[in-house]
């Protein structure tokens, strides 16, 4: 919330863009394959999406205080469970389940 009241939004949401690219630029390098037109159109959504939930989020913690939004925050859990489930076909594990079940009733 500190941050947020020092920084724009859009100043916020470059910043942690520049900083992912920085992290992510040597591994990406090593590991580059040329993505077809259809994949870029894919990553630009994927961006632009991210993008959005970002300024979504710094918006509702310069909003509400931090501890009110934490239980909506462990909802993204659940969500990441759920998506990965029905478009990958993945089953969470035991010990995400049981790690669920711990975090999400203690907020």
């Amino acid at each position: 919330k500190i941050f947020i009241g020092k920084e724009s939004f859009w100043a916020m949401i470059f910043y942690t863009a520049l900083f992912t690219t920085l992290l992510a630029a040597v591994p990406a390098a090593l590991a580059w394959v040329t993505p077809t037109l259809p994949q870029l159109g894919l990553l630009a959504l994927l961006g632009a999406g991210a993008n959005l939930l970002l300024y979504c989020l710094l918006k509702s913690f310069s909003l509400v205080d931090a501890s009110a939004l934490a239980p909506f925050r462990y909802t993204e859990l659940m969500w990441s469970a759920a998506v990965g489930a029905l478009i990958f076909g993945e089953i969470p594990a035991m010990s995400t389940l049981v790690g669920a079940a711990v975090i999400i009733p203690s907020t």
